[in-house]
């Protein structure tokens, strides 16, 4: 029971976009003076065959007091996904996406530390993560995305969650992390939660705005409505990849609340949200009109009465560092993990 609820639990960090958040052009203005206080324009623009890679790295640490009872359990996860302009037709971008590398690394109650890697992990790849993650690299997914940030269309993800619950058979893990892999939950991953901060006017640095919104929570017994406050803090140059490039610094700071399901209940015992907070910086490149890197900080307080050890808490705390790679530095990547994995090998740890 324990375990199942952990893994809940994560797969609803995985929708809210707590463990979580399009890439494109602009005007030349890497070079050069750049009036500050002169209103911006932060749109998403395409250009259509540009091929880039999304890299997220994700810390997460829950604590569940239950029962009179604390478990702690730690997560490491990092995503990487391929994103590539197919189209662009009246400001939306047609953008096909596809999971480039998957990792997963836990420490949980009464299911002891596990790990995968599908770019080697030491040898100690864990079968059952393999059979969740392997099926879902390299699979086309499709996202219409406007260059304010709204989502017009998703597809792909629900073909990717039948091939997984197929390969996985009974698996306890996939059981409890597949509400997270579905068309609707990918469309709030890959866009609405990533791209919400664009602003819908010019801004100028010291602008703030704001942002509301209630999704719903698989597996919850409530919806979850968050409110953002976005500042624009300052222009400036940043290095990318040992190139120069001027960013628009966005800070941001938000709460997560509790909200009634539009679908009722959850289906038997389940946490439900009690507050949340998230805080973070992101860089947005004038150039070429994307967001480069998201550093960002969450925690989240869930709660549960009536279940069959009595009331639970949980506290849970996440650290995600998102950053956009070129495709030179996601080849010089993987060239790098081929090593290490096959300098692994002569060392062969045992297998779960």
């Amino acid at each position: 029971m324990n375990h199942r609820i952990s893994l809940r639990i994560f797969s609803v960090l995985l929708v809210i976009g707590i463990v979580s958040p399009a890439w494109a052009r602009s005007r030349r203005v890497d070079e050069g003076d750049f009036d500050k206080s002169k209103a911006i324009n932060l749109k998403l623009m395409f250009k259509k065959g540009r091929v880039y890679f999304v890299e997220s790295r994700s810390k997460i640490v829950q604590k569940i007091n239950m029962g009179g009872q604390s478990m702690n359990t730690d997560i490491d996860v990092t995503k990487c996904h391929r994103e590539s302009v197919e189209d662009v037709a009246d400001d939306v971008g047609t953008l096909g996406l596809e999971y480039d590398r998957m990792a997963m690394r836990f420490s949980m109650p009464m299911m002891g530390s596990q790990s995968y890697d599908s770019e080697g992990d030491d040898g100690a790849n864990s079968a059952d993560l393999r059979k969740i993650f392997e099926p879902m690299l390299h699979k086309p997914m499709t996202m219409e995305l406007s260059r304010g940030g709204d989502v017009k269309s998703f597809s792909g993800m629900d073909k990717i969650r039948d091939a997984v619950s197929k390969n996985a058979g009974v698996n306890m893990m996939w059981m409890q992390m597949q509400a997270a892999y579905t068309n609707e939950a990918a469309k709030l991953e890959f866009g609405d939660s990533r791209f919400q901060f664009i602003p819908k006017k010019p801004v100028s640095v010291g602008d703030t705005w704001s942002v509301e919104s209630t999704r719903e929570m698989p597996g919850l017994g409530s919806a979850a409505t968050t409110k953002t406050n976005y500042k624009l803090a300052d222009i400036k140059m940043y290095d990318f990849e040992g190139k120069q490039r001027r960013v628009a610094v966005i800070e941001y700071e938000g709460t997560v609340e509790g909200a009634p399901s539009k679908n009722g209940p959850a289906a038997g015992p389940a946490p439900s949200i009690d507050s949340g907070t998230t805080s973070g910086t992101i860089l947005f490149d004038l150039k070429r009109g994307m967001p480069i890197r998201n550093q960002r900080e969450a925690s989240m307080k869930l709660k549960m009465s009536g279940g069959p050890a009595g009331n639970m808490a949980v506290d849970v705390n996440v650290t995600e560092t998102t950053d956009v790679l070129s495709k030179a530095a996601r080849d010089a990547q993987r060239t790098e993990s081929k090593k290490k994995s096959e300098g692994d090998s002569d060392h062969p740890t045992t297998s779960n």
